[in-house]
């Protein structure tokens, strides 16, 4: 069995994208099914395993850091839906961009690299009109491993941000790792009302480690609720029954809200079951065909029957543009994991367990350091709001706030490869402590400026 994976590529000659280049994709071989049998040995059923390592054989290429941009893999969507002003046309344009972006993944079992404490991943999508779509994630704590991460538009007055919790264990027959967090979208279009979207993530599952096909599968509810247009989207995403059934199909609707469908500025999930009122239905398969149903009293699609709503396999991809190797930092993903990844491109996995203990001796030696200095962690591009508890990411809504009246030509275009300079038109506190380790890796609740060693201008463009 063959499974592909992002490789990369020069885009540009010259001109201000000399110093990116753009993902492609390659196969390679599946390894045996037999090999994971070792996973008996060492594992029991139940256990959470985020701290335990896995065999290198059924690790994903790429770190979990890079996982979550995938969901921008059909951009094109979201920015179509920027343009709506119908409330429900909207809405249904949203749900469509967000299943659309759960079914890139790879074929067969496989673990995305689990971050080290401050690994960064950064890349930049290019739109059919000419605008760019940005992100940026962080690990942002270890113990729990916790993600953060930041998509942001400036020309069509969008930010996506989130932090996930991924938190796996071993099922006996299968891995399940469960997204816990969410996320919120925000509109800011100039002369509308500002929009909010707030979303929850669904489980994914490594199945079939000794019965069974080999199977990734993503199962679970969720939910995108808009309280500003007064609207939610819940989707279950079912899982396959052992003996018989089909992979990836799910069910949904878009309705009203419910005054219960959020609860302290999160999705209250199991409010899915509460009775409401139906605006529209959805059903399919996620990784293929998908039909909706106008369930309105005046239905505007397919006259209340099943209809078409999107097949994700005709969609154009978008491919991300990321800074060339040469032009990264030292703790970027695909330089942390340098030796790794070609390992595993390689099928190397005596090479790749060793470049992979590597890593994570090297951590925990940097982590017995950290604590006999009695330091803590602090975070580069995201801070811990105790009030809202969420991660947010430093200096953005300041600097889009600072920009607001400023002329169009003069505004600075925000991304991850200035953001360090652009930090600088404010005054971010400074922190003048370190806080104690403790058990858990401590956030940082306030904005820190940046070590000296970190806080010299990345350039927009590298040349």
């Amino acid at each position: 069995m063959t499974y592909y994976h992002e490789r990369t590529m020069s885009i540009a000659s010259e001109g201000e994208d000399s110093g990116f280049q753009e993902d492609q994709e390659e196969a390679f071989e599946e390894k045996p099914q037999s090999l994971l049998k070792t996973l008996f040995f060492e594992y029991s059923a139940g256990i959470d395993i985020a701290n335990k390592s896995v065999p290198s054989f059924i690790l994903e290429p790429r770190s979990m850091t890079e996982r979550f941009a995938d969901i921008m893999t059909h951009g094109e969507l979201l920015i179509d839906a920027m343009a709506i002003t119908d409330p429900i046309d909207k809405m249904i344009m949203l749900a469509k961009w967000y299943m659309s972006g759960w079914h890139v993944q790879l074929r067969g079992i496989k673990k995305p690299y689990n971050p080290i404490l401050g690994e960064v991943f950064r890349c930049f999508w290019r739109h059919s009109d000419g605008s760019r779509t940005w992100y940026l994630a962080e690990q942002v704590s270890h113990h729990p491993a916790v993600t953060a991460f930041r998509f942001q538009n400036e020309t069509h007055c969008f930010s996506i941000s989130a932090s996930v919790e991924a938190k796996p264990r071993f099922l006996g027959n299968s891995i399940q790792v469960k997204l816990e967090g969410g996320g919120t979208m925000e509109v800011w279009k100039p002369g509308r009302p500002a929009e909010s979207y707030v979303v929850t993530f669904p489980s994914v599952y490594l199945r079939g480690l000794f019965l069974g096909k080999l199977a990734m599968e993503i199962a679970g509810p969720t939910c995108v609720v808009s309280p500003t247009l007064g609207l939610s989207a819940f989707c279950l995403m079912e899982a396959k029954p052992f003996l018989r059934g089909k992979y990836n199909q799910f069910s949904g609707y878009i309705s009203e809200s419910l005054p219960n469908d959020l609860v302290n500025g999160r999705v209250n999930v199991s409010n899915h079951s509460a009775r409401r009122t139906k605006l529209m239905e959805v059903r399919g398969d996620w990784t293929g065909q998908t039909e909706v149903r106008d369930l309105r009293e005046q239905p505007a699609i397919g006259n209340g029957d099943w209809f078409p709503f999107v097949n994700v396999r005709t969609l154009p991809y978008l491919r991300k543009a990321t800074a060339k190797l040469h032009h990264q930092e030292p703790f970027e993903s695909r330089i942390v994991w340098g030796n790794l990844t070609p390992a595993l491109l390689a099928r190397d996995f005596t090479k790749a367990s060793q470049a992979k203990a590597d890593v994570e001796v090297a951590q925990r030696a940097i982590a017995k350091e950290r604590h006999n200095r009695k330091e803590g962690w602090v975070q580069r591009y995201f801070h811990y709001d105790s009030k809202t508890k969420e991660w947010k990411i430093n200096w953005i809504d300041e600097l889009r706030k600072n920009q607001a009246n400023v002329k169009e030509e003069e505004r600075i275009i925000l991304t991850p490869y200035n953001l360090v300079d652009a930090s600088t038109l404010i005054s971010p506190p400074i922190l003048d402590h370190v806080p104690k380790s403790s058990e858990h890796d401590q956030f940082s609740e306030v904005q820190p400026q940046l070590p000296e060693h970190l806080a010299h201008p990345w350039p927009m463009y590298p040349s």
